[in-house]
C-alpha cells in the first residue's frame, strides 16, 4: 500500500520480480476520505488499512480493503491522542507515536480504546520500564522479532523496547566500557572522559559482569582462562531465562 498526497489516493500495488527489475501492478485506488489532504503514514492489518492523517484533520482512519468502507477512528484530542505521527502493527493492536503527548499509544481495533504503551509524557531521554521511559520528540515506529523500535529524533537515538529483564542494564554496562575505549558509530562523536573517568567506567562494567552476568550463566572461574583471558572451548550453561517484563533503552 502506498500513498498518493498530490492525487489524494491510497493505492494498492502488487509487486513481483521479471529477472531485472521490481516491477508493480496497481490493483486498486482508494479515494482519501473527505477534507483529509494528506496522510502520514499507513498500515495493513487484517484486511484493513489503518491511516494516520496529517493536518487540521489529523486522526486516524480505517479502510476495510474488502469494501472500501472508510472510517474515522480517533480524532486528534487530549482525549486519546494529541498528534498521531507514525504506525505499526503490535500484536492484535496498532501501536502509533503521539509526538505532541512524547508517548507511544495502542488503539485496540475490537475495543475501539485507546491505552499507553509507553512513555511518561515528560520530555527527556531516560531509559527504563514502559511505565518511566521518557522522549524528547518520539517519532517513527516499527516493530520486528518481537521488538518494538522507536526513534528519539530530537536526541537523535532509536530506542528499543523488549520482554527481557535486564537488557537495559547490559546495553548500559555495554556502552559504558565502549565510551571508555573510544569505541562508537562513524556517525557519533566520541564521548570524551578523563582518565578517572575511565577508571571508574571499567570498575563499573567489571563489577557489573562479576555480580549480574557470572550469576546469571554460572560462569566458573575456568570459563575465561583461555589465551590472554579468552574463552576456550569450554561452554557456559544456562540456568533458565530471564523474567520477562517490558524493559526501553536507547541506542
Amino acid at each position: 500500500m502506498c500513498a498518493g498526497d498530490e492525487k489524494r489516493r491510497i493505492m494498492q500495488v502488487e509487486l513481483g520480480y521479471n529477472g531485472v527489475a521490481i516491477i508493480g501492478n496497481e490493483l486498486q485506488q482508494i479515494n482519501y476520505p473527505s477534507g483529509v489532504s494528506g496522510i502520514e503514514s499507513l498500515y495493513v492489518l487484517r484486511q484493513s488499512v489503518y491511516l494516520a492523517v496529517t493536518g487540521t484533520a489529523g486522526s486516524l482512519y480505517c479502510c476495510n480493503l474488502a469494501t472500501l468502507n472508510v472510517e474515522l477512528l480517533l480524532r486528534n484530542s487530549p482525549d486519546s491522542c494529541n498528534e498521531i505521527k507514525k504506525l505499526c502493527g503490535y500484536g492484535d493492536s496498532i501501536v502509533f507515536t503521539d509526538s505532541s503527548d512524547r508517548k507511544v499509544k495502542a488503539f485496540d481495533p475490537l475495543s475501539t480504546t485507546v491505552k499507553t504503551l509507553m512513555g511518561t509524557g515528560h520530555e527527556g531521554t531516560a531509559d527504563g520500564t514502559d511505565e518511566n521511559c521518557i522522549f524528547t520528540q518520539v517519532h517513527g515506529i516499527c516493530f520486528l522479532q518481537n521488538t518494538i523500535f522507536v526513534s528519539n529524533i530530537d536526541a537523535g537515538t532509536i530506542k528499543l523496547v523488549l520482554g527481557l529483564t535486564g537488557t537495559v542494564s547490559f546495553l548500559h554496562n555495554l556502552g559504558c566500557r565502549y565510551d571508555s575505549f573510544g569505541i562508537n558509530a562513524q556517525t557519533i562523536n566520541a564521548v570524551q572522559l578523563s582518565l578517572q573517568d575511565v577508571e571508574t567506567n571499567v570498575s563499573s562494567v567489571n563489577e557489573y559482569i562479576k555480580t549480574e552476568v557470572k550469576q546469571h550463566y554460572n560462569m566458573k572461574k575456568a570459563a575465561t582462562n583461555g589465551p590472554d583471558g579468552t574463552v576456550p572451548r569450554k561452554t557456559q550453561v544456562s540456568r533458565g531465562t530471564p523474567r520477562e517484563r517490558d524493559e526501553t533503552t536507547t541506542r
